[in-house]
């Protein structure tokens, strides 16, 4: 990234343990993050530190450069992946291609 560009938003679906910390510690670099989680409390102490709460993981996808998802099991992931608002309906109306790895 060239020194006066932006820094890219940061996407995080699924804030258990993993997901909770790896946000905040980007949140403490300074680093824009949106977040969203299935039990919406979980996005309190985030937004307290600083991210944006998006309204769905497709808000998430669409509002972010880079989606990360941190969740519990395969049936999670498909469900917040595939499922109605989802990350793949918010990719498609964001900027950046959808990629996974």
């Amino acid at each position: 990234m060239a020194a006066d560009a932006a820094p890219s938003t940061l996407g995080f679906v699924g804030l258990g343990i993993m997901g909770e910390a790896m946000a905040l510690n980007l949140l403490k670099l300074g680093q824009p993050v949106v977040v969203w989680n299935r039990n919406a409390e979980k996005c309190s102490s985030l937004a307290a530190a600083g991210a944006s709460v998006a309204a769905s993981a497709a808000d998430v996808a669409a509002r972010a450069d880079i989606t990360f998802a941190m969740l519990a099991d395969p049936a999670a992931a498909e469900a917040v992946a595939l499922g109605p608002a989802g990350v793949v309906e918010g990719a498609v109306q964001s900027r950046a291609p959808l990629r996974t790895r």
